[in-house]
């Protein structure tokens, strides 16, 4: 069964290309464009990793990160963040923290997000 997912980000046109390029390789994507919808979904949806924006204007990524971890349904959910920020502007600490299972840099290379996915699942 492929494994699930999850890609939240206020950018359409990042998470689209995020969908096709993570379809291509099997994997079931399910979207969200807000941190709201986000949380909606992940009532009915149990992906195998949420990939994160940080800067969404709803809420941004780290708030939901931490209302995903207060939750006792999602608080083992695999997290990564998706974002233009760098480790030392999101916060090693905060990552450490939260369980992130890492973190990748917009804009990214096709190969390199397939690889970092991987990884992602494998930790």
């Amino acid at each position: 069964m492929p494994k699930t997912i999850m890609v939240v980000d206020d950018e359409e046109h990042i998470v689209k290309l995020v969908e096709v390029v993570l379809s291509m390789e099997g994997y079931k994507v399910v979207t969200a464009f807000s941190a709201k919808e986000c949380l909606e979904k992940l009532k009915k949806a149990k992906p195998d990793l949420l990939l994160l924006d940080i800067m969404m204007p709803d809420m941004n990524g780290k708030e939901l990160c931490q209302k995903i971890r207060a939750d006792p349904a999602t608080k083992d959910l695999r997290i990564a963040f998706l974002t233009i920020l760098r480790k030392e502007e999101v916060g090693v600490q905060f990552m450490e923290d939260m369980d992130l299972k890492g973190h990748i840099i917009k804009p990214f290379v096709h190969k390199d997000l397939i690889k970092n996915i991987k990884d992602f699942l494998r930790k």
